[in-house]
């Protein structure tokens, strides 16, 4: 061929290849015909760990390959790291990376900061290209650090009349978290009669406060079916028809959407267990606790047995729960509960008592955790 330099756009291969045999046929073909013929190669369109390591592979009797393209950057733009081989969307997990560029950063600034998530991916990349031993990394759903303060609360039941939604506003503004931890069953979509007032009470609050929030979902408010009925409850509640949609909000009911987006995107955005890290390097294990205790009226020493036994495989230094409505923290066990913010139904009156009641967990800016009552 007595070709010197040669170009390969292989992107749209790389797409179907998992699916199209004919894709897979071509890129070979090419590998076979350009192997031993061309001294100087760069294949364009494969600058992501999946796709590197494989042309490296097929091309390998190249004696100069280059790699180009834009992956490792339009990746980024879309949250997706490159972690050893992996390709993994960060968008809602807090990273600790070794890597030269992350290394001497804040966890949440690399994933804020989009030149940080750049460079991380090409540091990945130069890592596989020059067969370098890849760098550790650890994902969590929130990593604390020094300075901040964490309050976890669980079983709010927002729209029942037991609830004490007013009172933990006033206690959540007195105590100005940099993070909240929200540990399901906040807004009851079992029970409860969605009221408007109560939805805008509760996210202008968290506006005002301006931390970083992390949502469980509970037995009374983890289903995607309930959620979307309580939305349709307050959408179409006192609506006219024919719908007609409008060119600038003005009126109060159409500012009110904001606040039903508000609570489409807490609920979307929530998940069923959290894996935390603290200042101290100790992981705690979150979650509402209906997966462990079936019945929250079980006596708490039975609860107690059945978060230890849960702890064994979940290989973490602390497991913290809400569900049972009884606020605790056992030392030495490493379990703990944050109790409620409800007053007690007919079922639990005789079980909640009120020191379980306007109680929080709060991780202090060291790391300690401790139960304010």
């Amino acid at each position: 061929m007595n070709i010197q330099h040669f170009a390969l756009h292989v992107s749209e291969y790389l797409v179907g290849f998992k699916i199209d045999p004919l894709a897979r046929n071509i890129l070979y073909r090419y590998a076979e015909e350009i192997s031993g013929k061309i001294n100087n190669l760069i294949l364009i369109g494969a600058a992501r760990p999946s796709s590197m390591k494989f042309v490296l592979e097929i091309f390998r009797r190249v004696d100069n390959l280059s790699i180009a393209g834009l992956s490792y950057y339009l990746d980024a733009r879309r949250f997706i790291l490159y972690l050893g081989a992996q390709e993994q969307n960060v968008s809602r997990k807090y990273l600790l990376c070794g890597c030269p560029s992350c290394s001497k950063k804040p966890p949440q600034f690399i994933l804020e900061d989009l030149k940080s998530r750049v460079l991380h991916n090409l540091n990945q990349l130069n890592s596989i290209l020059n067969e370098k031993q890849a760098s550790p990394f650890e994902l969590y759903d929130l990593i604390v650090t020094k300075n901040e303060k964490t309050v976890i609360v669980s079983d709010i039941h927002i729209w029942t009349p037991e609830s004490l939604i007013e009172d933990f506003i006033d206690f959540l503004k007195s105590s100005k978290p940099n993070h909240l931890i929200l540990l399901g069953d906040i807004f009851d979509l079992k029970w409860g009669s969605p009221s408007h007032n109560e939805v805008k009470l509760f996210f202008d609050t968290l506006r005002q406060l301006n931390c970083s929030v992390h949502v469980v979902k509970g037995c009374c408010d983890g289903s995607q079916r309930l959620m979307l009925k309580a939305i349709d409850y307050m959408l179409f509640q006192e609506t006219s028809f024919p719908l007609v949609f409008k060119e600038q909000i003005k009126t109060g009911e159409d500012l009110f959407e904001r606040y039903v987006l508000d609570f489409y995107r807490f609920y979307r955005l929530a998940k069923d267990s959290l894996t935390i890290k603290l200042p101290d390097n100790s992981i705690l294990t979150l979650l509402h606790g209906h997966q462990i205790i079936l019945n929250p009226k079980e006596s708490l020493h039975i609860c107690k047995k059945s978060m230890s036994q849960y702890k064994v495989n979940c290989e973490a230094d602390w497991l913290i729960i809400g569900h049972i409505h009884r606020a605790f923290i056992d030392y030495e066990r490493e379990i703990a509960s944050p109790g409620c913010w409800q007053l007690p139904t007919t079922p639990l009156k005789r079980i909640v008592t009120p020191q379980d009641v306007w109680n929080a967990l709060i991780i202090k800016h060291d790391g300690s955790i401790e139960l304010l009552r």
